[in-house]
């Protein structure tokens, strides 16, 4: 129970933090900087991200595309790795389905993350 305890108030904390970066990008425009692309001058693979997200808040798709054209694979990424992560942890139940897709996931996201790295510095060059 202690276990279910912490990972709840890890995930709550943690979704909090994100609302807190999420709302000082909205109202003020607040974003930390990218430190590999301050030190490369290349774009990494979530440069525009918070952009992106922000543009969401204010339902401006377009925007949001253009900001980072996989925010919504990105998005739908860190739902599933907060549920394989936390599930277990909460509801003290381990599924080894879930852990096998979450690999085959990682590794498919970890591919596309890699491509659209390369693609979108080619493109910019």
């Amino acid at each position: 129970m202690k276990e279910q305890k912490r990972a709840a108030f890890t995930a709550a904390f943690l979704l909090l933090i994100c609302i807190a970066y999420l709302l000082a990008g909205v109202l003020f425009g607040l974003y930390l900087p990218c430190p590999f692309r301050a030190l490369t001058g290349l774009k990494c693979p979530g440069c525009g991200l918070s952009h992106a997200a922000s543009d969401l808040v204010r339902l401006d798709f377009p925007a949001a595309f253009r900001d980072n054209a996989l925010f919504a694979p990105v998005f739908l990424y860190i739902l599933f790795a907060a549920y394989r992560v936390f599930y277990p942890a909460i509801s003290g139940k381990k599924d080894p389905r879930l852990r096998k897709a979450g690999e085959r996931i990682d590794i498919v996201f970890l591919i596309v993350i890699l491509a659209w790295w390369i693609l979108r510095n080619m493109i910019s060059l």
